[in-house]
């Protein structure tokens, strides 16, 4: 009799350790859920500061954070804490559709605009420059070339550059070029010298990115970054992939 009682003993005890194994286990679920739907919300936050049209990310990030916010709920249900765990998902979704309907009313969007304020101040303290400012410099033309250098360092295609614009044909152009030569190279009627500062400097060339026979977006890239061999020439977007060498001074030859 007593062997039973011990055995039933161990077998109480063996449950109620599993139980509480189990409910932590959820219990730290829940919170990484919770967390992770706020981490979403706050980058969310940030590419809307980045971007004139960063706040279209929350066509993707809503979904996600419901989703997020769905799971843990349920899990604080299969919990059954007394409805307290519950109230964090709810409460955190009340907060969400707040945020967003203040976004629409005069008077009350000062709240979201007061919290993405402080969510760009933060950033700014964080690394030193502006969501917009840190993001335009990481994705700049520059920035992209050299990551494409990093993974081809003997070859450099322009039409595998992840650029936000559109173009279908690249015109690069030396130093000193005037409005004249650029529209002989071009074949279209357009000022370069408004749009660039090729005309009075020799350390730069000038890109001229075309969509459909229209300019699409000019860059002046420095020389010390890289320089072509070729200039005052256009070439198709497929076409547009250079060898890469160096002069005797480590200079980056675009050939």
């Amino acid at each position: 009799m007593s062997e039973c009682l011990e055995r039933a003993g161990d077998l109480y005890v063996s449950n109620r350790i599993r139980r509480e194994v189990i409910s932590r286990l959820f219990l730290i679920i829940f919170f990484v859920l919770q967390i992770a739907a706020f981490i979403v919300f706050l980058f969310s936050c940030v590419v809307t500061l980045s971007d004139a049209q960063g706040a279209l990310i929350f066509i993707f990030s809503l979904p996600v954070i419901a989703l997020l916010l769905s799971l843990s709920w349920a899990i604080a249900r299969k919990m059954g804490n007394g409805g307290s765990l519950e109230r964090w998902p709810k409460l955190s979704a009340s907060c969400l559709v707040l945020f967003f309907v203040f976004s629409w009313i005069p008077g009350l969007n000062v709240v979201p605009d007061a919290f993405l304020d402080l969510v760009g101040k933060s950033f700014q303290l964080a690394l030193g420059k502006t969501p917009y400012v840190y993001f335009k410099e990481r994705n700049s033309f520059a920035q992209l070339l050299d990551r494409e250098l990093g993974k081809q360092p003997n070859r450099v295609d322009l039409g595998l550059l992840g650029v936000s614009f559109a173009w279908d044909h690249v015109c690069v152009f030396g130093p000193y070029t005037n409005n004249a030569q650029a529209r002989e190279v071009l074949h279209i009627d357009w000022n370069i010298e408004e749009r660039s500062e090729i005309g009075h400097s020799d350390s730069i060339n000038s890109l001229v990115f075309l969509f459909e026979g229209k300019v699409s977006t000019v860059i002046d890239l420095r020389r010390a970054i890289a320089d072509f061999k070729s200039v005052d020439r256009c070439w198709d977007r497929r076409q547009a992939a250079f060898q890469v060498t160096h002069d005797p001074n480590n200079r980056t030859i675009f050939n």
